[in-house]
C-alpha cells in the first residue's frame, strides 16, 4: 500500500513538472552540445588568420627583403586582439553557453560570469576590427600614388579612430555603475539602450564599405589585361566579405536580443561563430593584399600573370608624368638607407659619377628570387645652389624592388638636366 502511494506521488510530480516545463517531455528533446563547436570555431579562425599574418611577415623579411612597416605592426596587433575575442567565448562554455539550458545543472549556469565575459569580448572585437582597418589604410598611404586617395585615407583613419573612441566609451559606460552589466542584484542601475550597440555595428559596416570601396576606381583604371584587372579587383574587394558577415551577424543578434527564448544558452550560439569569422577575416584581408610575392613563389608566373606591383608601378609612372601631379612623399622607404645615400655623394655633398646607379639594397632585392618590378629613378645634380632631384615612389608595402628607367627618352631627359661633364649610368632589368 505504501509502495503504491509512493509510485502515485512520483507520477503526479512528473506530470506536474512536465506541465510547467516550457520544454515539454525532456526525454524526447535533443541533448547535444555546441561547446566543442564554440572552441573549435575560435581556434580554427585564429590559426588561419595567424597563417596569413605569418605569410605576410615572411614575404616582407625574406622575399622582398624590406623593412617591416607600420601596416605589418598594425595587423599583428589586430591578430593579437582577436585572441581577446575568442578566449572569453571559450570561458563562457564553462558558464553553460553552448549546452541546452535544461541540461545545465543549476549550479553550473553562471549568467553573471557570462555577461562579464561578453563585455570583454565586445571590447576586443572592436579593437581588432579597428586595427585591421588601420593596417589597410596605412597600406593605402604608401601603395597608391594619387593624392586624393591619400587624403581620403587620412580622413578615414581619423573617422575610424573617432569611432573606436566612441565604442570604448559605450562599452565602459554600458551600465552605471559598470558592475550592473554583469551583477543583476544591483538595484537602480541604468544601462545603454539597444540603439547604442546597433549604432556601433552600423558605423563598423559603413567604414568597412568605404575602406574597401576606395581602391576600386584606381584599380579599375589600370592599363592591364582584363583577366589581371579582375584579379586585382577581387583581391581588393575581398573586404566586402567582411561587410557581408557583419550584416549577417547583426541579423542574428537583433532577434536573439529582443527574444532570446527559453533555450537561449543554445539557440544564440551562431553569433559566436560569425563573430570569430568576422574578426579573423578582417585580419586575413589586411594581410592578403600584399601576398602576391609569396604566391609567386608557390605558383608558376604564367598562372597568376604579372605582379600586382608592376601594375602600380605603371600607375606611379603615369602619375609622375602628369603635369598636374602633386609631389608624392613615401612614408616608409627603407630601400634608401643612410649608407646608400652617403655612398652616392661625393665631396662637398656633390654627386658621384654613378648618380643613377642601383643602390646596394636594391641589388640585394634583385638577387632575391622575386618576380616583382617597380620603377625608380634617383638622380641628383648640383649647379651652384640648385639641386635637381627626381625620385619615384618605391612601393615598400607591396614589396616592390627598385628598377632603373628602361625608356631611352626618360634617360635622355635626365641627362639633359645633368652637367655634360658627368657620366650617367643606367641599368635596365626586365627579367625578374
Amino acid at each position: 500500500m505504501a509502495t503504491s502511494a509512493t509510485a502515485s506521488a512520483a507520477a503526479a510530480a512528473t506530470a506536474t513538472s512536465t506541465a510547467v516545463s516550457p520544454f515539454g517531455d525532456l526525454s524526447k528533446l535533443p541533448h547535444d552540445s555546441k561547446k566543442p563547436d564554440i572552441i573549435a570555431a575560435g581556434i580554427v579562425t585564429l590559426f588561419l588568420s595567424g597563417c596569413f599574418v605569418a605569410a605576410r611577415l615572411y614575404t616582407r623579411m625574406f622575399i622582398t627583403r624590406t623593412r617591416v612597416g607600420a601596416s605589418e605592426f598594425l595587423v599583428v596587433l589586430a591578430w593579437i586582439f582577436a585572441f581577446g575575442v575568442t578566449i572569453p567565448q571559450v570561458l563562457e562554455t564553462n558558464y553553460g553557453m553552448g549546452a541546452h539550458i535544461y541540461d545545465i545543472p543549476p549550479g553550473d549556469l553562471n549568467l553573471s560570469g557570462n555577461a562579464e565575459a561578453q563585455l570583454i569580448s565586445i571590447f576586443f572585437y572592436s579593437l581588432s576590427l579597428t586595427f585591421s582597418k588601420f593596417s589597410i589604410l596605412a597600406l593605402y598611404l604608401v601603395v597608391f600614388p594619387y593624392s586624393w586617395v591619400r587624403s581620403v585615407s587620412v580622413f578615414l583613419i581619423a573617422v575610424v579612430a573617432a569611432s573606436q573612441i566612441w565604442m570604448t566609451y559605450v562599452i565602459f559606460t554600458a551600465c552605471t555603475p559598470i558592475q550592473a552589466f554583469w551583477d543583476f542584484t544591483i538595484v537602480g542601475a541604468t544601462c545603454h539602450p539597444q540603439i547604442y550597440w546597433l549604432a556601433n555595428q552600423y558605423q563598423l559596416i559603413a567604414t568597412d564599405f568605404l575602406i574597401f570601396l576606395l581602391p576600386l576606381p584606381v584599380v579599375w583604371r589600370l592599363k592591364v589585361r582584363p583577366g589581371q584587372k579582375l584579379l586585382l579587383v577581387f583581391i581588393f574587394a575581398m573586404g566586402f566579405f567582411v561587410c557581408a558577415i557583419s550584416i549577417i551577424r547583426i541579423e542574428l543578434i537583433i532577434p536573439k536580443t529582443n527574444n532570446p527564448g527559453p533555450d537561449f544558452t543554445y539557440s544564440g550560439i551562431a553569433t559566436y561563430y560569425w563573430t570569430d569569422v568576422e574578426t579573423n577575416l578582417a585580419v586575413v584581408v589586411a594581410s592578403s593584399i600584399t601576398l602576391k610575392p609569396f604566391i609567386s613563389r608557390l605558383l608558376p608566373r604564367s598562372w597568376i600573370g604579372p605582379s600586382i606591383d608592376e601594375d602600380f608601378a605603371a600607375a606611379a609612372a603615369a602619375s609622375r608624368n602628369s603635369p598636374n601631379r602633386r609631389r608624392i612623399h613615401n612614408l616608409f622607404d627603407p630601400i634608401i638607407t643612410l649608407r646608400s645615400r652617403i655612398s652616392r655623394r661625393g665631396p662637398n655633398n656633390g654627386v658621384s659619377g654613378n648618380a643613377l646607379s642601383v643602390d646596394n639594397d636594391t641589388k640585394a632585392l634583385r638577387g632575391a628570387q622575386s618576380s616583382h618590378v617597380s620603377s625608380r629613378l634617383d638622380s641628383q645634380s648640383t649647379t651652384g645652389n640648385r639641386t635637381i632631384h627626381d625620385r619615384s615612389v618605391v612601393d615598400e608595402e607591396m614589396g616592390l624592388p627598385a628598377q632603373e628607367p628602361s625608356s631611352p627618352s626618360q634617360v635622355m631627359t635626365i641627362e639633359q638636366k645633368l652637367p655634360t661633364e658627368q657620366t650617367v649610368h643606367s641599368t635596365t632589368s626586365h627579367d625578374w
